[in-house]
Formats: structure tokens, sequence, C-alpha cells
């Protein structure tokens, strides 16, 4: 049996919650990774067998930990609970019922050490829900590093989360400084999480190979209490308002502008269909979080491709208005992330025994421009 390190480099933290049925897949992809790792699952008062699992588990191997609470603390504390606990120098939270990909804890290890100013590193993320994608081969890596601040503020001009969480690695350093986890943002808490992080670190990005699964089912917290799309971005306003620790003003007005915007064309693509009443009230819910004239007058212009206020191919020209807006903005956006990193760097790719299966450097694309 394998014995934990008294400083391993990596903890990973699961919170579990009646997830006992994912917890063995989820702990298997975890200690398979190449690196000096421990696990903390916690177990939230469940009512399945999911304690029983997790100290089976702990049993079979010495690198993982259980500590069960005494009485529910939900998920954030659960979270919480377990960070507080982890003694690694790296800090991955992996709920229950998601995976790591594997060879993803070595890859960010080594841009890590490269990079000392990093202090929060993400990756891709493949979406399943019953069985695992089968392994791809694996891409070329490329780092991407940002500017914590310069992360934060192109994050706003979107107001969407570009980290679904399994992904994500945060370092201690970062974390210490950031504190827990806010019990205040139930839906949102890893989008603050991100934005005060970005506010003590740079952030980074290793794009190619998959980092993480991440499990859709009926169960997962956000389409439970949060499916709504009025009710998520409301969550996700919130997280860019609150300019007590991490987002600007700056970046809350970016934001409230990015959602106004969305909505306004969801409005537009809905109208004259079954759901014409939500139509209504997302393009009002939009006027009243973005009351700019010039957000008012694009809001005119529009009315004049609704049914009943333009000519008869409304119906087919929102929808196309719409869908090429969305191709502009997602190219414009891929084009900002680029070119707002201070750093870019292919790696070699590794095959499975470790060694280069090209003997080139990397190459490097080095933006050295002032952090924030």
């Amino acid at each position: 049996m394998d014995e934990p390190a008294a400083h391993p480099r990596f903890s990973v933290v699961v919170p579990c919650y009646n997830y006992g049925h994912f917890l063995p897949a989820c702990v298997a992809s975890v200690l398979d990774q190449d690196v000096e790792v421990e696990i903390v699952v916690v177990e939230d008062r469940s009512t399945d067998s999911s304690g029983e699992v997790a100290d089976a588990l702990a049993a079979q191997d010495g690198r993982v930990r259980v500590l069960h609470n005494e009485v529910n603390l939900g998920l954030i504390g659960t979270a919480n609970r377990g960070l507080a606990e982890a003694r690694g120098e790296f800090l991955v939270l992996l709920s229950a019922d998601d995976l790591l990909a594997p060879g993803a804890l070595a890859r960010a290890e080594r841009l890590f050490d490269a990079d000392p100013a990093v202090g929060l590193v993400y990756g891709d993320v493949e979406l399943f829900e019953d069985e695992v994608p089968p392994r791809r081969p694996d891409a070329t890596p490329r780092w991407y590093v940002w500017p914590g601040r310069r992360w934060a503020r192109i994050v706003a001009r979107t107001a969407d989360n570009p980290i679904s969480s399994p992904e994500a690695i945060v370092r201690r350093d970062v974390l210490d400084a950031v504190g827990p986890y806010r019990a205040e943002f139930p839906h949102t808490s890893d989008l603050k999480y991100w934005l005060e992080s970005a506010q003590h670190a740079d952030v980074a990005r290793i794009a190619g190979p998959v980092a993480a699964y991440y499990r859709r089912h009926g169960d997962n917290m956000s389409a439970v209490h949060f499916g709504e799309p009025l009710v998520d971005a409301t969550e996700r306003l919130r997280a860019f308002d609150s300019s007590d620790t991490g987002p600007t003003a700056w970046d809350a007005r970016a934001a409230r502008r990015a959602v106004a915007h969305h909505f306004l064309w969801m409005s537009l693509v809905l109208s004259g269909t079954s759901e014409d009443g939500r139509s209504e009230h997302y393009r009002t819910w939009a006027t009243e979080i973005d009351s700019r004239r010039r957000f008012l007058v694009m809001c005119r212009v529009t009315d004049a491709f609704r049914p009943g206020h333009g000519p008869r191919l409304v119906p087919k020209v929102a929808p196309k208005l719409a869908g090429a807006r969305w191709r502009v903005r997602r190219t414009l956006g891929r084009a900002r992330w680029r070119l707002g990193a201070r750093r870019v760097v292919r790696q070699p790719v590794t095959t499975p025994g470790g060694s280069a299966s090209r003997p080139a450097a990397p190459a490097v694309d080095e933006r050295r421009t002032a952090r924030g």
C-alpha cells in the first residue's frame, strides 16, 4: 500500500454527498496521476453508503484520507473543511462525480515550476454522462499565461465562467491569500474564487490535452437550483458586482453590459414563438441592468425585427442575425484571449513512457507587458 508524503506536491479535495457510486472512479483517476499526491475525501453525512465506500478506499491506499462531517455542511462548507486539512503545495477541488484526465497534474506541475508568478492553472474539460469518453491521443500542450487582472477583465467582458472547476489547480500561496470559498455565493462561489485569485497571481491555461471530465446528470447543483437562465445570470452578476475583493467597478459594468446584450438577442430569437412571453421578459430585464442610451437605442433597433414590427421574414431573419452575432463574438473573444496573454508556449508532446516525441525545444511567443 502506498504511503502518503508528509508534504505532497498536490492535494485533491473530494467533497462527497450521496455520490458513493461515483467515488471509486474519481479516486482512481487521481491515484493514477504520475505525481506526488494526497486525496482528502470529505464525507458530508450522506444517506447512502458514501462513508463506507470512502473508508474502504482509504484502507486500500494510504494516500487517501477521509474526513466525516458530524453534521451536513453543504458543498461550500465541506469543500472549505477539506482545503483547510490539505497539505499539498498545489490544490484541486474535485467533485466526487468528476474525473481527472491522465497526466493532468504532471502537465500543471511543469507549468507551475516553470513560471512561479502563476497561481491558478486550468485546462480543457470534456463533458460526459454515463461512460467516460475514450482517451484521445494527447494534443500538443500550449501554455497561455495572462497577468491576473487582465485575465479577470477579459472574463468580465463575457460575464461567463471559463472554468468548469475540476480542471482548476491553485497554488497554496494564492489559497492562503484568498481564503475560503464564500457561502454567500452558492452558485458562483467558484467564479468568485477565480476572480479573487486573479488579483494575487497570474493565470494560465493548458490548451490541447483534456485536463478533466465533467459529469452531466440531473443531480448537478447548477441544474437543480440555478438552471433558469435569468437566475444563472443574476448570480453571475453578483460575483462581479461585489467589489470588496476581486472584480473592479469596470469589470462589474462590463459584465452587466455583456449579460444585457445576451438577453436582448435571446429575446429577439424567442419573439413570435411559443416563448413570446419570456421574450418580452428578457428584453425588459436587459434594459433594467443596462440603461445606457446606446443600449436603449439598440433595443429600439432590434424591435424593428420583431413580429408585427417589420417584414414577414422576421421569424427567419432573427435567428440568423443572432447566429451571425454569436460567431463574430466568438471569433473576437478568441482573439482577445490570445492577444491578452503575456506568454504563449508550445510544449513537446510526451509519450506514456515520459520521453518527448520530438526533441525540439518548445516554441515561445513572449509578450512581456506590464502586469495588470
